[in-house]
């Protein structure tokens, strides 16, 4: 139940609605599986194993989008399509055409749809209303632009908007690689062990550093000719490690020992306890760390006040 991942989005006008509230509203869009000839099929689910469409924790609101894929082997239905062709090709003495040949491929999916083997998945999300975050926790932005689709087909009112700050996440990524290793200390993220920088122009050169010392002068070397952080390892106050990329994504999230001691303190004694600790505790990590993030990257006057 701890995010990996971060995928960003700012309320843009306050959310007022109760857990219970919420939940109602997703209901008429509640995951229900895919029918014989569906291919796909999203919709929300109880997140963590709970009874509950939306789990109030810490003050937010967790809830989770689950998706079914049908899966059809490429192979099979090219081997299948091959076979009718030849038996139509062998009994009429004709060839078929290339319309023909999409009409079969349509009625043998269809055929083989209702027997194909499913996949599932889950994209778990947080709505917090204290700090005016959105936070789906995808790797990329295609998946959680899934999420933010089918939350404002359930839910009236919401209103979002991507971060914005003076400064790109590149540039202060690249200030703090030229920081001086004495004050990295004094700075509200501290360099982690992992980078990527890209060149500009036609050919952009990448140079990757994994589980390496970014204070060393070689990276230095690379940002004076012209390369740009796109991705950068960083540390939040020795509770939280993530890699921030320049798209504002946070990828790579772990919660360190000092995070995790407060959940083992905070002696749950059944998994409901357990997981309400777990959320409560991870969302209190996170709005620190993302009101340290906007500070540091300077957020827009306009949206702070909005939050």
């Amino acid at each position: 139940m701890w995010f990996k991942n971060l995928q960003l989005y700012r309320l843009s006008t306050p959310f007022t609605l109760s857990a219970e509230a919420l939940a109602e509203q997703m209901a008429a869009r509640a995951f229900s599986g895919c029918t014989r000839l569906d291919r796909s099929h999203s919709g929300w689910a109880e997140p963590y194993g709970l009874d509950e469409l939306v789990v109030a924790g810490g003050g937010a609101l967790w809830f989770s989008l689950k998706n079914e894929d049908k899966l059809l082997p490429s192979s099979v239905v090219n081997q299948t399509l091959a076979d009718k062709m030849a038996h139509i090709e062998a009994t009429e003495a004709r060839r078929v055409g290339r319309k023909e040949k999409q009409t079969l491929k349509e009625q043998i999916e269809d055929e083989l749809l209702p027997r194909a083997f499913s996949r599932f998945s889950r994209t778990h999300a947080v709505l917090d209303p204290e700090s005016g975050w959105l936070l789906v926790d995808a790797a990329n932005a295609g998946k959680a632009e899934g999420v933010i689709s089918a939350l404002l087909q359930a839910v009236e009112g919401v209103r979002l908007e991507r971060p914005d700050a003076a400064q790109s996440p590149a540039s202060k990524m690249a200030d703090l690689l030229l920081t001086p290793a004495e004050e990295q200390e004094l700075q509200l993220f501290q360099l982690d062990s992992d980078c990527e920088l890209k060149g500009a122009g036609d050919t952009q050169s990448v140079v990757r550093f994994a589980r390496h010392n970014l204070s060393l002068p070689e990276v230095a070397a690379h940002l004076a000719t012209g390369k740009q952080p796109v991705k950068l390892g960083l540390q939040w106050q020795n509770r939280v490690s993530f890699v921030l990329t320049e798209d504002w994504q946070v990828r790579r999230i772990k919660f360190l020992d000092l995070v995790q001691d407060q959940v083992t303190d905070s002696h749950a004694d059944d998994q409901r306890a357990l997981i309400e600790a777990t959320l409560t505790i991870q969302i209190a990590e996170l709005r620190g760390l993302l009101t340290d993030l906007m500070a540091w990257l300077g957020e827009a006057a306009e949206t702070a006040a909005s939050a």
